[in-house]
């Protein structure tokens, strides 16, 4: 069963990314991204999705963590906070950006929350109903 958690787990995170990449490329297709002063218009390409799939994958091992078992939503919202933690501390300023993104723009700390938010929502959903 431990294993089937394992797989559970990095799966989910795997599908978050999924999700998180297709939503960060609508919101830069759209436009949308650039009303709220963010320039964002990634291009899908293995080099930019690649290392958010391991990420998400790595991140999805959070839900092994025996936290708030039976309110999934709840559980996907705080550990979410991990990887939106990696990415304001590690990440941007590893980029020489500022800390929490906000050389960016002045919405991007907010928007890459919603979109880890989003990440940790759809791996605990999987991770539940995977172990169901």
């Amino acid at each position: 069963m431990f294993f089937k958690k394992i797989s559970a787990a990095c799966t989910g995170g795997v599908i978050g990314a999924i999700t998180t990449i297709l939503a960060i490329w609508l919101l830069g297709r759209l436009g949308f991204a650039s009303i709220l002063g963010i320039n964002l218009a990634p291009k899908i390409t293995l080099l930019w999705i690649y290392p958010r799939l391991v990420w998400g994958g790595a991140c999805g091992f959070l839900l092994l963590l025996p936290l708030l078992k039976d309110q999934h939503l709840l559980r996907g919202i705080l550990f979410s906070l991990g990887p939106t933690m990696l990415i304001f501390l590690k990440f941007l300023p590893g980029l020489e950006k500022s800390l929490f993104g906000i050389s960016f723009g002045p919405m991007r700390p907010e928007l890459i929350l919603i979109i880890n938010i989003v990440w940790g929502i759809v791996a605990a959903l999987w991770y539940r109903e995977s172990l169901h």
